[in-house]
């Protein structure tokens, strides 16, 4: 009787064992892949994000592209209809700049102009005061008032980043695109999909903002790669980012 009582022992043993070590190379696997699942590489080249919307485009058409689960997802609207209001207005001052005032050394003129032509009271406010840190003068109360859209579009229209030789590129991929009210929607429709899905042939993991920003901006501009870079290092800095698309 013991002797079978220690055989069923030991097979109880030996099955936990085989258990233990499958669940810890499932685990393992599990990690890794997830793991590598996860990175998310944000220095994507121009065929390689072609490649992915390439895939995306693919798993949508064959009904296999997933969407990220409700605690997946930012708890917040990627965008509001005024961060949208504020997107159009940016992008029609920077479309309807003057080619005089597009050039290095003009940047105060350049402030000056949009704050005089803007009809964006949050987006103006938001100008002043990126025009004061350039400046140098005391800023005003009016400028803390303007919001965070309108403040990430501001610093992204005052950066150094962009070399004023892009904006005649951005101003002509933004006509093309259907002018700045079909291209602000699309953007931002765009941007708020990619965010959402979850990257073809993985099971967790998503697009980090600068990836989805990056193939929203390759969708919705269908540029040149020189055009797409100076898309990219105007709408791409966080300020934006995180101002306008939570």
């Amino acid at each position: 009787m013991e002797s079978k009582v220690f055989s069923m022992f030991k097979r109880v043993l030996v099955v936990a064992s085989l258990l233990l070590v499958f669940t810890s190379v499932f685990n393992f696997k599990t990690i890794g892949t997830q793991a590598a699942e996860n990175v998310d590489s944000q220095n994507l080249t121009d065929e390689e994000l072609d490649q992915e919307l390439a895939l995306i485009d693919e798993e949508a058409s064959n009904g296999e592209l997933e969407f990220l689960d409700a605690e997946d997802m930012d708890k917040n609207e990627v965008y509001t209809e005024d961060d949208l209001a504020t997107l159009e207005e940016g992008l029609s001052l920077i479309e309807s700049l003057p080619d005089e005032l597009a050039t290095e050394d003009t940047t105060v003129e350049r402030l000056d102009w949009m704050i005089d032509n803007t009809e964006d009271s949050e987006l103006q406010s938001a100008l002043v005061a990126e025009k004061e840190k350039i400046t140098n003068t005391v800023p005003v109360i009016a400028a803390f008032s303007a919001g965070k859209c309108a403040r990430g579009i501001a610093t992204a229209i005052a950066q150094n980043a962009v070399p004023i030789a892009k904006i005649l590129k951005i101003k002509k991929a933004v006509k093309v695109a259907g002018g700045t009210a079909r291209f602000a929607n699309k953007l931002v429709q765009s941007y708020d999909y990619y965010s959402r899905i979850k990257k073809p042939g993985s099971r967790v993991a998503k697009y980090s903002k600068t990836t989805a920003m990056k193939l929203a901006l390759k969708k919705t501009a269908k540029a040149t790669p020189d055009a797409f870079d100076a898309l990219y290092a105007l709408l791409g800095i966080d300020s934006f980012i995180n101002g306008c698309l939570k």
